[in-house]
């Protein structure tokens, strides 16, 4: 999701903090340097996420335009959940931490 938002909309300058994987979940961190909002960026990925195929956003009813929660259900693979993240990161100006994180359900 993060490598085909950063080559694709802003052209952000992302590096990886965390990445954990296993057949259950897929968990990643990315610092971020833009001149975008949190917001900004928060809607782009969340664009990216639907327009993928069999992915469908679940409305929390949280007003939170930080956080996204995604579902997949496919034959092929299987039902998992996805939650994609921003915050400002601690570092100071223009720096955003993204944090994804994929389980199987």
């Amino acid at each position: 999701m993060l490598n085909t938002f950063v080559q694709l909309r802003f052209q952000l300058h992302a590096r990886p903090l965390r990445y954990d994987t296993s057949r259950q979940f897929w968990h990643s961190e990315w610092s971020v340097e833009t001149k975008q909002s949190v917001y900004d960026v928060m809607a782009a990925l969340s664009d990216t996420v639907a327009n993928r195929d069999h992915w469908s956003r679940v409305n929390t009813g949280s007003d939170d335009e930080s956080t996204s929660q995604w579902v997949i259900s496919s034959g092929t693979w299987g039902n998992w959940k996805a939650s994609v993240h921003t915050e400002a990161a601690s570092s100071g100006d223009g720096q955003l931490k993204v944090i994804i994180s994929v389980d199987r359900t």
